[in-house]
């Protein structure tokens, strides 16, 4: 009898468990490995957002948070509904920010889209 009680604690347990959704936070971070601050102001599922790093820093944000497993067809860009990237001193960045291949796709429960500005990037 005190067997069965146990048996049926641990399967409902499990079921509660099971029955959890999984959140899956995405995430964007910029490595600003310039001498220069720079800023993305951007806009995401309608709402305006800045993000400043200053220079020879790492930022994130996050982005989005869903219910259930990692999008496998994810792309780090497909977000931006518009994004602008200002350089101090007036310089300009060179580099495509929308392009998908300056992106890398990283994490394991959760995805964060990271992208690396270096000095030759900006002129």
């Amino acid at each position: 009898m005190i067997h069965t009680f146990k048996t049926l604690i641990f399967l409902a347990t499990m079921t509660m468990f099971a029955s959890c959704d999984k959140t899956v936070t995405y995430s964007k971070s910029l490595d600003n490995q310039t001498d220069e601050t720079i800023t993305l102001n951007f806009v995401v599922n309608g709402n305006e957002s800045t993000m400043s790093v200053p220079p020879n820093s790492l930022a994130s944000t996050i982005i989005d948070e869903q219910d259930g497993d990692i999008d496998s067809e994810y792309s780090c860009t497909s977000e931006f509904e518009s994004i602008q990237a200002t350089v101090s001193n007036n310089k300009l960045l060179t580099l495509n920010i929308l392009d998908e291949s300056n992106w890398i796709r990283q994490g394991g429960d959760d995805v964060d889209c990271l992208i690396t500005i270096t000095q030759a990037d900006i002129q």
